[in-house]
């Protein structure tokens, strides 16, 4: 390797340094790579200088190279003579719509109209919707109709059973992302994974626990979750029995669907204060290397300090 040349890492490339790991995000392939947290401070520090400068400031030349090196086979980083012609990523976060994304959750008890809500989310600009229902045979077709073509609206299911045929139900409505039946006799899944079935239970006011799996790898997730909470920014959620909050598991209430406009609810100060409540602002996720990947939602409190925490704990330990 030419010493004279300048290592960076590709700007899809995202490096997270934290207290027990290190990782780099490559958002263009969306997977995770653990890599020596001395490394990525190397990098971060002495970005824009030679090869060989970079070794000679970590008094472990050969190990710096041959670690750069690995990098580059991976194609996570690259050389050049010019590295003032590849600036980092620019990690600012925008959105035109008041609100991106609802929580929807009904059960046999509900007597809100979903209907009426949907249309208030699109009025909001809404992009995407999660319908979590424990209703028995919830007509989703009518659903979908009521939405309508002129809604920007995509919309995940999670339910039991439908009277509906699922292939039928996928094919004429493209806004569907996913229907997922929980509580199934087994697991299975069509052929483009649109449509899958799970045994696991369909819990309403609970929120999944953070997971690999669960970690959301791209650009607009990191960009979103450098300035705001990629779970809580801009998201409504509707109870089963109508009442709206920040999340599932949330426990202030602000008021009831039908009663309290939409708009209303994501106006106020305070429920907008979880939105800005990204991870370096959390104190048991600040020093996490998953922290700009991770959709966690659990609820949140906030101390005196100034500081949000979380009120229960992690497995990850990132």
């Amino acid at each position: 390797m030419n010493e004279a040349l300048c290592p960076l890492l590709h700007a899809c490339c995202v490096p997270v340094l934290g207290q027990r790991r290190a990782l780099i995000c490559d958002t263009q392939r969306g997977v995770l790579v653990e890599v020596p947290g001395a490394l990525l401070r190397l990098l971060e520090e002495h970005r824009g200088l030679s090869l060989g400068a970079i070794g000679a400031a970590s008094g472990h030349p050969e190990a710096v190279t041959a670690a750069i090196r690995r990098l580059v086979d991976e194609d996570l980083a690259f050389l050049t003579a010019h590295p003032e012609r590849f600036p980092a990523l620019d990690r600012s976060w925008r959105s035109p719509a008041p609100l991106l994304r609802a929580i929807l959750e009904r059960d046999a008890g509900s007597r809100w109209s979903l209907e009426a809500a949907l249309a208030e989310l699109a009025a909001l600009r809404c992009r995407h919707v999660l319908i979590r229902t424990r209703e028995p045979r919830p007509a989703v077709g009518a659903v979908m109709a009521a939405i309508g073509a002129r809604h920007p609206l995509t919309v995940d299911w999670q339910l039991l059973d439908t009277a509906e045929d699922p292939a039928a139900l996928l094919a004429s409505w493209p806004k569907i992302s996913s229907l997922v039946f929980h509580e199934a006799d087994g697991v299975e899944a069509s052929a483009d994974g649109r449509a899958r079935w799970t045994t696991a239970p369909l819990r309403l006011g609970a929120v999944a626990p953070a997971s690999l799996a669960g970690m959301a790898v791209n650009v607009e997730t990191v960009c979103e979750a450098t300035h705001h909470h990629p779970f809580f920014n801009r998201m409504v959620t509707v109870s089963a029995d109508g009442r709206l909050r920040n999340g599932p598991s949330t426990p202030q209430v602000f008021g009831r669907i039908g009663e309290t406009a939409i708009a209303e609810v994501i106006a106020s100060p305070a429920f907008r204060a979880l939105w800005d409540a990204h991870r370096g602002r959390i104190e048991d996720c600040r020093g996490c290397a998953y922290r700009l990947v991770c959709t966690d939602g659990r609820a949140l409190s906030l101390g005196e300090d100034g500081v949000f925490r979380a009120e229960r704990g992690c497995a990850l330990g990132g």
